[in-house]
């Protein structure tokens, strides 16, 4: 579990922790980033939990933000699409290279890159660069967070359905077509991460970590158990069914989202007291 000191979030990043086993893809995708983008490069970053040494070989992701001094072009971005799928074909234990590339302008300005933000300053450290991380924003667990991260998590939920919903509807995340198991987990890990949204309101407590925002959720909500073991099952194994997606989407988002509001309405009346 994160570790919180005053209600902000403790960054406990650092290279040092870093497992040997992911030394060598964060070096080698480094070198080639500084090879291809040298002078226009503020910062790079690496995120989550490679970047505390919590990594899991064939499951955990390997994320990366590169930040530049102005806009990426098309062939920028077409270059990083390129060394996220040279990394996953060379070390087959990252299960997705994750490599973000973006303005530093377009970080520090844009609604949409809330989740990114506080990503970068709760857990994150900086691999190369100007360390950008004293720059951004820090906000108090409980209230404050949640409104920040999700305020607009039924139109997120929203986009992900309506995007299941249309059979030939084409995916894409950073610049690379992705199947609907990896939407199926996406909004499944939405959902889990949205679960300690709830409990964040209640008591100092912050995890991006999907099994422990089921655990803490589920000792608050134990009715909600079942349906809650289900979606963290299909965030570990999605499934490429549309139509079960579908039904089971249909069944529990309208029950969790009137389930959600209403407990984030009670926290603003309790907070205007």
């Amino acid at each position: 579990m994160v570790k919180i000191k005053n209600w902000y979030i403790v960054n406990e990043s650092t290279i040092k922790k870093v497992t040997v086993l992911y030394l060598e893809p964060i070096n080698y995708i480094l070198l080639g980033l500084k090879d291809y983008l040298w002078n226009k490069i503020k910062s790079i970053c690496v995120r989550w939990s490679v970047s505390i040494g919590k990594a899991v070989p064939f499951h955990s992701d390997m994320d990366i933000v590169c930040i530049l001094c102005d806009q990426p072009t098309r062939k920028h971005l077409l270059r990083g699409k390129f060394f996220s799928t040279l990394i996953e074909k060379k070390y087959s234990f990252i299960k997705d290279m994750d490599l973000i590339i973006i303005s530093y302008n377009d970080l520090i300005k844009w609604p949409s890159y809330n989740n990114l933000r506080n990503n970068l300053v709760t857990q994150s450290f900086c691999l190369f660069g100007e360390d950008i991380l004293i720059k951004l924003p820090r906000k108090k667990v409980g209230r404050e967070l949640c409104e920040y991260l999700y305020g607009d998590l039924s139109m997120q939920l929203k986009n992900m359905f309506d995007y299941i919903k249309q059979k030939n509807k084409k995916f894409y995340y950073l610049w690379r077509k992705k199947n609907l198991k990896f939407v199926c987990r996406w909004i499944m890990r939405t959902i889990l991460r949205s679960a300690w949204w709830i409990v964040m309101l209640s008591k100092p407590f912050y995890s991006p970590n999907v099994k422990i925002c089921f655990r803490e959720f589920v000792k608050l909500y134990p009715e909600y158990s079942i349906i809650m073991k289900q979606i963290l099952n299909r965030e570990y194994s999605p499934i490429a069914n549309r139509k079960n997606i579908i039904v089971f989407l249909n069944t529990f988002l309208p029950l969790y989202m009137s389930f959600y509001e209403e407990k984030l309405s009670c926290s603003w009346k309790l907070s205007a007291k």
